[in-house]
């Protein structure tokens, strides 16, 4: 019965004529018209959900009041009530504009028989809710303070209302609309105020820690050979004087010897010989015992130049010592300047 009811106001529709005047840009009038005809196939098929689609693109592209009461008719086959109603008010004002009585009388018939099937949806904002810059929405669409207080008509469904307002916490609730000719009420409560969020304090100035002073500067070692190098000198001249003086001695020694030949042959001297070669030993003995300390007077000497050089700096920063041993009738004389 509801098949043939639809099939007599297509009937009626079709009859009362095409859509009206359109305002549609060059080249939309043909896309308009496809979908349009796409969208009647798929109507008589049942699909509604990929018809309203087509119809409302197709009004969008070259308005019509045929494509409105279509489109209508499609939406309220999906249940969508209150957007079925507010197509069929705008189809009757269309007609009436354009002086299409029975157009304007269809769309008013069909709106007048859905409004008693509405649900609605009333948005309640009391006096204790701060308006000052609040804003409210539905599923993400600003609802103007007019409509606030009000039960508006909604197609069935699941929407989020949110209310926002400078310096207060966002408040969101989920509701579902049923079916039906029920008032679904939501209220909103007083926004509390948001949490002030203290801005990170600033970090300490970084603490410059002065660098490490400087390892101190080693000492600087005493230049010049010093008196440890003097002290040196001075021994190993004396050790060169007495080993000097000990070849010396064995020199003379020699001679003294050889003065002992004309009185010696070879197996035998007389008592003048015996007694210049005993000289000559004597002489070569005192050589031989003055030649020992003087070598070892000449070691230690050297050794410490050598200790003194390691232990001081250069030479020649600093003055260069000057030494010089003499030997004289008294024994050996060291001068010098330091």
């Amino acid at each position: 019965m509801k098949k043939r009811a639809a099939a007599g106001w297509l009937l009626a529709v079709a009859l009362v004529g095409a859509a009206g005047p359109g305002f549609a840009q060059q080249g939309d009038v043909a896309a308009a018209e496809h979908l349009f005809k796409e969208a009647l196939a798929l109507m008589e098929k049942g699909d509604y959900e990929h018809a309203c689609p087509r119809l409302a693109e197709s009004h969008k592209l070259d308005s019509g009041i045929g494509t409105l009461l279509y489109l209508g008719d499609c939406q309220e086959k999906l249940g969508k009530l209150a957007s079925a109603w507010a197509t069929f008010r705008e189809a009757a004002d269309a007609a009436r504009r354009a002086g299409q009585p029975e157009r304007e009388k269809i769309g008013r018939a069909r709106a007048d028989a859905l409004e008693s099937k509405l649900s609605r949806l009333r948005i309640e904002v009391p006096d204790l809710v701060s308006r000052e810059g609040l804003v409210v929405r539905r599923d993400a669409l600003d609802v103007a303070s007019v409509l606030w207080n009000t039960a508006v008509p909604i197609d069935p469904g699941t929407y989020k209302i949110e209310a926002t307002a400078p310096g207060k916490t966002t408040y969101s609730v989920s509701v579902v609309i049923e079916a039906g000719s029920a008032t679904t009420t939501v209220t909103l409560p007083p926004l509390e105020d948001a949490k002030q969020v203290e801005a990170p304090k600033p970090l300490p100035a970084p603490v410059k820690v002065p660098p490490p002073p400087p390892p101190p500067a080693p000492l600087p070692k005493p230049r010049g050979i010093g008196a440890l190098g003097i002290a040196g000198l001075v021994v190993g001249g004396a050790g060169v004087l007495t080993m000097g003086a000990s070849l010396g001695v064995g020199l003379a020694a020699r001679a003294r010897f050889d003065e002992a030949a004309p009185f010696c042959d070879a197996t035998y001297c007389d008592r003048e010989g015996v007694a210049i070669r005993k000289d000559a030993k004597e002489l070569a003995g005192v050589g031989t015992t003055i030649f020992v300390p003087g070598a070892v007077l000449t070691a230690a000497g050297a050794a410490l130049l050598v200790v003194s050089l390691a232990t001081r700096g250069p030479a020649d920063v600093a003055p260069k010592p000057r030494a010089a041993l003499t030997l004289g009738p008294g024994g050996i004389f060291a001068r010098g300047s330091f």
